[in-house]
């Protein structure tokens, strides 16, 4: 990858000129799974929710991972805009107060408990967050972004 030849999106690895193309079906079908995971806001999908939608939902489920979506789980998705504004919360948070419960981020997003720990524990294993004890404090990630 370091000659340019290749090219990494999230997990998946391709030639450097490769794009996702869709047809005109799947981009209709891409249109309205965006929406709805957009529309969810903070609260995970799972991505099994699109599957009966039509034959090709998944491999547009899958295509759209890495860059519309961020795949907290291999069950789970979150839109890049929310997860994108969580990283955000959760960095202003604890660099106010030092570190973060739970219970504080769930208030940030008004989101449920298992959407906040499903949120936090990505976050903690792209070591955007640490986890000690019950609380999370920032990870390394935010020295490599100075």
């Amino acid at each position: 990858m370091s000659d340019g030849a290749c090219k990494e999106e999230g997990s998946l690895i391709a030639a450097a000129s490769f794009t996702v193309k869709f047809n005109e079906k799947q981009t209709a079908l891409r249109k309205k799974i965006e929406e709805t995971v957009l529309k969810s806001g903070y609260t995970p999908v799972k991505k099994a929710e699109f599957y009966s939608l039509d034959q090709e939902a998944e491999g547009v489920v899958e295509a759209l991972c890495g860059s519309s979506f961020v795949q907290l789980t291999p069950e789970y998705v979150i839109s890049g805009e929310y997860f994108n504004k969580a990283v955000q919360a959760i960095h202003d948070y604890i660099r106010e107060h030092g570190r973060m419960a739970l219970g504080d981020f769930r208030d940030i997003t008004d989101s449920s408990r298992k959407s906040s720990m499903l949120i936090l524990e990505y976050a903690d294993s792209l070591d955007i967050t640490r986890r000690v004890e019950n609380y999370r404090v920032l990870g390394s990630y935010w020295n490599r972004q100075q």
